[in-house]
């Protein structure tokens, strides 16, 4: 297996730098895509100074609604993962006695 894909509901974190930016033929004007404000705004000079993107490898990609079994259980890890994240950047606080997050400029 070693090299292949991420298996279904790996975490994933990836650096803003390694997003593709592209514009791209949509149908519809609601169909705007990560690529597509990165790519918009590198054209205003308004990128961001720091971009992390998370997400987890899906089971498949196709049109419905929810998620699969393996992202609805990656879900709290991710929530996690970006939660240390912004704590590491100084923008989010603690955690309340419930383990809400405390958000604020720390």
């Amino acid at each position: 297996m070693g090299g292949g894909s991420p298996t279904r509901g790996t975490h994933l974190a990836i650096d803003g730098r390694d997003l593709p930016r592209r514009l791209v033929a949509k149908l519809s004007p609601h169909q705007v895509g990560v690529g597509e404000r990165l790519a918009l705004s590198a054209l205003r000079e308004t990128e961001p100074a720091v971009l992390v993107a998370f997400g987890a490898q899906p089971e498949r990609v196709a049109s419905g609604v929810g998620v699969s079994a393996p992202v609805s259980s990656a879900l709290d890890g991710l929530v996690a993962d970006a939660a240390a994240c912004l704590r590491a950047w100084g923008h989010l606080g603690s955690m309340d006695a419930a383990g809400s997050a405390v958000v604020g400029r720390g």
